[in-house]
């Protein structure tokens, strides 16, 4: 296993307090989103759905060069029965609030909400991530 440099969430954190060693440009936060909306791809087109898209599990490499989605352990396959209130709540799109019914018929699901959401939450939880680089830049533009 590989160590990261640092996350997407520090570099966003970090970086008006450290912009010589932490300074990106929208061209930085553009590759930055690609490779992210690539990673969902991939998991996507493998039935996965991560469930905790957030910038925190985004992690840079190569001195911010590469950027790689982690923390798949709450991630599911989209057949399978997703349970309500997963993941990070202030990334977590509205359907996954939303508990449809409780499930008591398999052992390991046993009295667990379940929400009806699938590759579109993760998407919604992208967006947050966006909106979040968005306003690094706007403020980081401002304060120049």
């Amino acid at each position: 296993m590989e160590l990261a440099d640092f996350s997407l969430r520090y570099a966003i954190s970090r970086a008006d307090v450290f912009p010589t060693v932490i300074s990106y440009t929208l061209d930085h936060v553009t590759c930055w989103l690609l490779q992210a909306a690539r990673g969902l791809e991939f998991l996507h087109s493998r039935q996965i759905v991560h469930r905790d898209v957030k910038a925190l599990n985004m992690l840079l490499y190569d001195r911010g060069a590469t950027l790689k989605l982690c923390d798949l352990e709450i991630g599911r396959d989209c057949q399978i029965n997703m349970t309500a209130e997963q993941g990070t709540e202030l990334w977590q799109a509205p359907e996954v609030k939303v508990v449809v019914r409780v499930e008591i018929s398999t052992s390991q699901q046993r009295g667990k909400p379940l929400a009806e959401y699938g590759k579109p939450a993760d998407c919604y939880s992208f967006g947050r991530v966006i909106l979040e680089l968005a306003r690094t830049i706007k403020r980081s533009a401002s304060t120049a």
